[in-house]
């Protein structure tokens, strides 16, 4: 989301995919509810809420996939890009609290197991394995055709639920053959933690970008050193970044000068703006500040 839109075409292939995906997810989620109530089978109920969570995630990417084009306004100078954060932070928050009901459901009904109607409960998994398959197979030909970030998260979302169908469908038949109800909760209940282990690290990644912590893919230290080995550069007296969403980075810096080389601050500017785009940082900002000539004589060295 937010990439530079080079050919419209792009954007509307990704759009398009993405109204597919969510289309089948959502259709998949209703057929699951009813077949999780009729198997009486947890393992699906809880799936099914899983891909409840999916349905949202796809529906609020498509709305923001549109949002993510509006240009800066008055109001959102920085632009749109960081509603996908808000989405994300909704989205975990519901995930964490119904995998946590889930756990407690399933732990629950470990030691009262019920009667699962474990045929039904296969059709549904074979179902569940060649919708997620169809809809993965889709966003993962459009993840490497496009590679932008978010079709290659979904792809990875639905390889996940096809993963998780495999599961429930080699759990039906060992309560067809064996009669051993409980395996249904212990399914539901490895569902809810798998959830549980994605959904809490998405949420800390995504406040670490809303509490702006300095992006994990960059060397800060090593930035400060290159931009210090800038012929001119004294001092770093400010040096600021952080990411709009997880993807796109800024940076604002103050650096000292003598005051006999601020004439050469264009080539300063320069210089440190190429050290930071080669770190993937795109939306930078610098200014250049003088000290006086005698100052420099007793900065420290390692500070110049």
């Amino acid at each position: 989301m937010g990439h530079h839109h080079h050919h419209h075409s792009h954007g509307d292939n990704n759009l398009r995919e993405m109204h597919i995906a969510f289309w089948l997810n959502f259709a998949f989620t209703i057929i699951e509810f009813v077949g999780g109530l009729l198997t009486n089978s947890f393992a699906i109920i809880t799936d099914a809420f899983h891909d409840l969570g999916d349905s949202i995630a796809l529906g609020l990417g498509i709305w923001l996939e549109k949002v993510a084009k509006r240009k800066p306004s008055d109001t959102f100078t920085y632009g749109y890009r960081r509603f996908s954060l808000l989405s994300a932070v909704i989205l975990s928050g519901i995930l964490i609290v119904g995998s946590v009901l889930m756990i407690i459901k399933a732990v629950e009904n470990l030691f009262r197991p019920h009667e699962v109607a474990s045929l039904g409960m296969m059709g549904l998994a074979v179902l569940g394995i060649l919708v997620n398959g169809l809809a993965f197979w889709r966003m993962a030909k459009q993840a490497k055709s496009e590679g932008k970030a978010n079709s290659r998260a979904m792809s990875l979302h639905f390889l996940e639920d096809v993963l998780g169908w495999v599961a429930v469908l080699v759990g039906g038949i060992v309560i067809h053959f064996t009669g051993w109800a409980w395996i249904d909760s212990l399914l539901s209940l490895g569902i809810a933690i798998f959830i549980l282990w994605n959904a809490v690290p998405n949420l800390v990644s995504v406040f670490r970008v809303l509490l702006q912590q300095a992006p994990n893919n960059l060397d800060v230290k090593q930035l400060k050193q290159d931009i210090l080995h800038v012929r001119q550069v004294q001092k770093i007296t400010q040096m600021h970044l952080w990411s709009e969403d997880g993807i796109h980075h800024i940076a604002t810096l103050h650096l000292q000068v003598a005051s006999e080389h601020l004439c050469d601050a264009d080539n300063i500017r320069h210089e440190v703006t190429h050290i930071l785009q080669d770190a993937d940082i795109h939306n930078i900002t610098i200014q250049i500040e003088s000290i006086l000539c005698e100052q420099c004589n007793y900065l420290p060295s390692e500070e110049r």
